[in-house]
């Protein structure tokens, strides 16, 4: 890009540089998992619940990204697989809170 200050330019620039750190993470490498790992998963786990039980918020989803929820959810399983594959965000399982849609539903 070519701006008179230059400053969105570095700051472009730097965006990148972040990205390309998070694709050459090695996640195997560390017994720490890295913080923004486990959060982006304990977050998919949230939306995958979420959508999986919504189908009009589905719907939502499908027309917001263009992507059906079926090509979705096959992304977010590969992220969430938690076995130290190249696709997932962590290489080992984490503590997630029990599904609210585990439950029976509460009697009136």
């Amino acid at each position: 890009k070519s701006l008179e200050s230059g400053g969105e330019a570095r700051d472009d620039e730097a965006d990148i540089a972040a990205l390309d750190d998070l694709d050459n993470y090695d996640h195997t490498a560390t017994p720490n998992v890295s913080g923004i790992m486990v959060n982006f998963r304990e977050l998919l786990f949230f939306w995958r619940e979420y959508y999986t039980h919504r189908g009009r918020d589905r719907l939502s989803l499908e027309f917001s990204s263009h992507l059906r929820f079926v090509e979705w959810k096959t992304v977010v399983d590969m992220l969430c697989a938690d076995d130290g594959s190249p696709h997932s965000l962590v290489a080992h399982k984490i503590n997630l809170p029990r599904s609210p849609y585990s439950r029976a539903p509460r009697s009136t």
